[in-house]
């Protein structure tokens, strides 16, 4: 197996399934590998509204100032706001003669990026990059020289460490917890990218529907599903 990380040291913790999708995942100075949870009641509407991943910054900004659910009258609104939500599809919001509606939640959440490097500096760079977004591991096929003296620098930067092959890689440092310190479109974004990837990786020629209740096969570049309790115990710091 290859590219899916399902002996890979994650702990998502009792009852929760993740998938792990190679690529997933790019910020300005590094790209890395998606660990993430997909909100099946949110990708199920989705699908049955013809809607995939909205990545338009100024369209995702612009409805996080709307409440989930509740009715916006026109009059509330600017007359920008109000132009942009008129031509937005209806499986996003839901706009009426009296007002528009926010339909739009984020489909999936990504847990952890796994960015893979064989230099041990341009890694910690890469992985450092996701640090607004998720937890993050540097995954190196081999261990640098002096690796001993080397980890208190992933450490104070709270990136994990894994060395070794895809199948069973030796976990040297956890990931240290991630916590939301700001909620911006950004964020909306860098999700709703991971679930591009997903759809995208879930959709290959021969795989099986990617829908929440199946599992998609293992393969290089392909979505694979990570069974709860599958990983090794005390692998994860929390997060």
């Amino acid at each position: 197996m290859t590219r899916q990380g399902a002996h890979r040291p994650f702990g998502p913790g009792p009852g929760v399934a993740h998938d792990y999708v190679a690529d997933a995942v790019r910020v300005s100075g590094g790209r890395g590998d998606a660990v993430l949870r997909v909100d099946g009641t949110e990708h199920a509407r989705r699908t049955g509204a013809g809607v995939g991943a909205v990545t338009d910054l100024r369209l995702l900004d612009r409805l996080m100032s709307l409440p989930l659910g509740a009715d916006i009258a026109w009059g509330d609104l600017d007359a920008d706001d109000a132009a942009l939500f008129q031509r937005t599809s209806p499986g996003i919001v839901t706009a009426s003669a009296r007002g528009v509606r926010r339909l739009l939640v984020p489909a999936v959440t990504v847990d952890l990026v796994v960015v893979r490097q064989p230099r041990w500096r341009a890694g910690l760079r890469a992985a450092a990059a996701f640090e607004p977004f998720a937890q993050r591991v540097l995954h190196l096929p081999q261990a640098p020289g002096r690796i001993a003296d080397l980890l208190w620098e992933a450490d104070v930067l709270g990136i994990g460490v894994w060395v070794g092959g895809d199948d069973a890689p030796e976990q040297l440092l956890a990931p240290a917890p991630w916590r939301r310190r700001y909620v911006k479109a950004a964020g909306w974004r860098f999700a709703e990218r991971a679930y591009a990837a997903w759809l995208s990786a879930s959709c290959l020629p021969g795989s099986p529907s990617a829908a929440p209740d199946r599992r998609v096969p293992p393969a290089a570049g392909v979505a694979g599903r990570l069974p709860a309790g599958h990983f090794p115990a005390g692998a994860e710091r929390g997060g």
